[in-house]
């Protein structure tokens, strides 16, 4: 009560306490933590901040798990964009996102696609 429901400390426990229940194999309540977390940054920090992709990924990390390819592929490319723009290409939280897209690709049997990102 004290930092208020919409307090970026708030949505980063929402994020904390979805990566447990993602370790208990609890994927919909993971998401569900997920997207209540992305809700709050994107209004607190706005739709291009560096920890909106961090969420952005863990959600499309939850997708791939589940074997929503195309959706972990679309929520892990938003990702990849907004870390482009607010970190810069060369970052290391840039190619994470691309070594996690080229999983989900190696998943799809995309070898070729895999191997250029």
């Amino acid at each position: 009560k004290v930092l208020g429901s919409q307090h970026v400390l708030v949505a980063n426990t929402k994020n904390n306490i979805a990566g447990i229940y993602l370790k208990q194999g609890k994927c919909e309540e993971a998401l569900q933590c997920y997207n209540e977390a992305l809700e709050v940054k994107h209004k607190v920090l706005g739709q291009d901040h560096a920890d909106v992709a961090n969420t952005i990924e863990n959600i499309g990390v939850i997708f791939a798990q589940q074997g929503k390819y195309d959706l972990s592929l679309s929520k892990l490319q938003e990702a990849l964009d907004i870390r482009i723009m607010a970190l810069g290409a060369d970052h290391v939280d840039v190619s994470s996102t691309q070594y996690k897209m080229a999983l989900v690709y190696e998943e799809k049997g995309d070898a070729k696609t895999a191997l250029a990102l």
